[in-house]
């Protein structure tokens, strides 16, 4: 595996491990914590829609793969 993709995984583990600790602290505090659950809510349907429509646009990956940088 290659260094900087190792670094990324880390980096990306890190991301994964501080959202959980996050959420479990809204969840603590309850009453207060549902305006970090709506937000987070948002966020991640957000990364959800950008996730989906870069996976399923043909004409991105034509150019990945076709076009000489």
């Amino acid at each position: 595996m290659k260094l900087d993709t190792m670094a990324l995984s880390v980096i990306v583990l890190g991301a994964a491990a501080w959202a959980l600790l996050m959420l479990v602290g809204m969840l603590a505090l309850f009453p207060v914590g549902l305006i970090g659950l709506a937000i987070y809510g948002v966020a991640g349907f957000f990364l959800y829609r950008v996730m989906r429509e870069r996976l399923a646009n043909r004409e991105d990956d034509y150019y990945d793969r076709n076009v000489d940088r």
